[in-house]
C-alpha cells in the first residue's frame, strides 16, 4: 500500500473530517485503488484546491478524478510532475469541472498539450492561471 492510497482511506474512513476545503499531497504515490478511493470519498465535497504533484498520477487516476461526483467545487487543480500523457488532454478539455477551475497545473507531464488546446476548452471559461 503506497502513502497516498493510506490517506485516502483514513479520509474515507475519519467521520470528523467535514469540511475540508484544501488537500495537498506531495510524493505521497497512489495505487489505482487509492485514487478511487479518494474520488469516490463524500468528504470531498467541500474540497476547494486539490494538489498531488509527484503522485505518479496516471490517465486513469484522472479518469476517476473527472467523474467523481464530489469534485464539482474544485478552483484549484495541481497535477504538476506526473505520469498523464496525451490521453489526458480530452479527460481535461471535456470534463465539466474545468468550469470551476481557476488555476490548473499540468506542467512536467507527458501531455504534449499547448495552452491554446486546454484554453479552447468550453469549460475552461475561469480559468486565469495554466502552467503547461
Amino acid at each position: 500500500i503506497e502513502h497516498g492510497d493510506t490517506v485516502a482511506q483514513a479520509i474515507g474512513q475519519a467521520r470528523h473530517i467535514t469540511g475540508l476545503e484544501e488537500l495537498a499531497l506531495w510524493d505521497a504515490t497512489f495505487c489505482e485503488d487509492g485514487m478511487t478511493s479518494l474520488a469516490s470519498c463524500p468528504r470531498m465535497a467541500s474540497l476547494r484546491a486539490l494538489r498531488l504533484p509527484g503522485n505518479q498520477v496516471s490517465d486513469d487516476d484522472l479518469w476517476h478524478l473527472v467523474n467523481s461526483p464530489h469534485l464539482r467545487h474544485l478552483v484549484e487543480l495541481d497535477l504538476s510532475d506526473n505520469d498523464l500523457t496525451r490521453d489526458s488532454v480530452p479527460l481535461l478539455t471535456g470534463w465539466e469541472g474545468l468550469r470551476s477551475i481557476r488555476v490548473l497545473d499540468i506542467q512536467n507531464n507527458r501531455l504534449r498539450a499547448d495552452k491554446a488546446t486546454i484554453l479552447n476548452s468550453p469549460h475552461a471559461k475561469n480559468l486565469v492561471e495554466l502552467r503547461v
